[in-house]
């Protein structure tokens, strides 16, 4: 017995291609769920806060967290401003030597 043809995508996932240009079995919108090749379609993982930190919502463009000798902490990020909580909320102090501080900005990696 011979066999021809595709077997095509064994996972299929999102597309933004037009519903009329859209292979079968593709989808407009995934929400709160992750495609894996190995686990297929399986639920987004839930979020858990660990901690409320007092005045930083909306400060920040970017919130890191890290992990520092065996510890985790969170750190907030903006232009010329750098700050960092430990797991239980309490704000730990930086001190930055020459103009190390000009380097904190908003387009910051890590």
């Amino acid at each position: 017995m011979s066999t021809s043809g595709s077997l095509g995508t064994l996972l299929q996932g999102v597309s933004q291609q037009p519903p009329h240009e859209r292979p079968a079995g593709k989808v407009t919108e995934q929400i709160n769920w992750i495609s894996d090749v190995v686990a297929g379609l399986t639920p987004r993982p839930s979020v858990e806060e660990r901690v409320h930190i007092p005045n930083a919502a909306n400060r920040f463009t970017q919130y890191k967290h890290v992990d520092i000798e065996d510890e985790t902490y969170i750190l907030g990020m903006r232009t010329g401003e750098l700050r960092v909580w430990d797991y239980q909320g309490i704000e730990q102090a930086i001190t930055f030597t020459g103009n190390s501080a000009d380097y904190v900005s908003d387009d910051m990696r890590s």
